[in-house]
């Protein structure tokens, strides 16, 4: 957030007001175009609209945690479904509505938690896997409503991605067998909707529908070639880098884009200046920037003396609040 507003300051461009500004700083904005229920995300870092989701769907599940969980997350779950065909029938941007969305989009995150949790009670074969792959850019591409950000279109999405999640669990198959062909009926459907309610152009209506049996064939074409061990090995490898700097990437590309697009019009400049700041940016806060916080924050732990401890301990052993720590457990801690 500091560096989208250092962003608004190098380009002139206006400040947003207190209200929005604090909107940001509290994970409650959205995008202006297409949501804003409480405030628009700042024009400098417009990735921040989904911080409020990601929030709201963890606080939900802090709640759940208990004796009842999975009762309490059942019942989240029905609600989220009813939210979706709520959230098309509100009109107004308000807090209401935000809470709307929240619960819809939240379906999406709950298919995920149920993917993991009832993960022995299904699994799918590598070729389902692929075929379901192949279907998941036709889906994103479909228009239920104006609205770009479409929860069913993404509860949809998440449904034809379970194979692939439970296949990334790498564990035994156990459980029901998620079979080719429900998958192959299911993307028939798909590819007669794109092509007859035509909300894209043909040719990419035509294109998106080959996919499933394209990632098919470069799965069979991997196993003809015997190179799955180099595949694997290439996905591992590039995997792990792109992990660990995921995240910087992802919370400064949008705002060092933003500045560049203002600074600089010509496309070709524009790229050769964008990319390689936006990559060392990225290394700093990753190999220099979260090291040294974190170095610091273990220097504070370290300076909490053994009697600090004690007399903590002497503050948490309270019948009243059921604590049953002992100092010994308490030290190790």
């Amino acid at each position: 957030m500091l560096l989208a507003f250092l962003a608004l300051y190098v380009t002139g461009t206006a400040f947003p007001s207190v209200k929005t500004t604090i909107g940001n700083f509290f994970f409650v904005s959205t995008m202006k175009d297409y949501m804003g229920y409480v405030v628009p995300s700042i024009q400098s870092n417009l990735p921040v609209w989904s911080l409020s989701f990601e929030v709201g769907f963890y606080v939900l599940f802090a709640f759940t945690i208990g004796r009842n969980q999975k009762k309490a997350l059942l019942c989240w779950f029905a609600m989220s479904l009813i939210a979706i065909p709520v959230y098309f029938l509100r009109t107004d941007r308000d807090v209401f509505t935000h809470i709307v969305a929240v619960f819809a989009f939240s379906s999406v995150w709950l298919v995920g938690y149920y993917i993991y949790q009832y993960r022995d009670y299904f699994y799918a074969e590598k070729y389902t896997v692929l075929f379901s792959l192949g279907i998941l850019p036709l889906i994103s591409r479909m228009q239920f409503s104006p609205n770009f950000y479409d929860p069913l279109k993404y509860f949809i999405f998440s449904i034809f991605c379970i194979p692939f999640f439970r296949y990334c669990l790498q564990l035994p198959p156990s459980g029901k067998k998620i079979k080719l062909a429900y998958v192959m009926i299911a993307h028939t459907i798909f590819v007669i909707i794109a092509l007859t309610i035509r909300y894209m152009p043909l040719k990419n209506a035509i294109v998106y529908s080959t996919l499933a049996y394209v990632y098919m064939g470069v799965g069979y074409l991997i196993d003809v070639l015997k190179i799955k061990d180099k595949v694997v090995d290439f996905i591992n490898r590039s995997g792990s880098f792109m992990g660990k700097y995921s995240y910087p990437l992802y919370i400064t590309h949008y705002t060092v884009l933003f500045v560049f697009s203002i600074l600089i019009h010509n496309v070709t400049v524009y790229v050769l200046v964008s990319l390689p700041v936006i990559l060392l940016i990225t290394y700093v806060l990753e190999n220099l920037y979260q090291p040294a916080i974190t170095k610091y924050f273990i220097r504070i732990k370290k300076q909490v003396t053994p009697t600090e401890i004690q007399e903590d301990y002497s503050t948490l052993h309270s019948p009243q609040l059921g604590f049953k720590f002992s100092t010994h457990k308490l030290l190790q801690h």
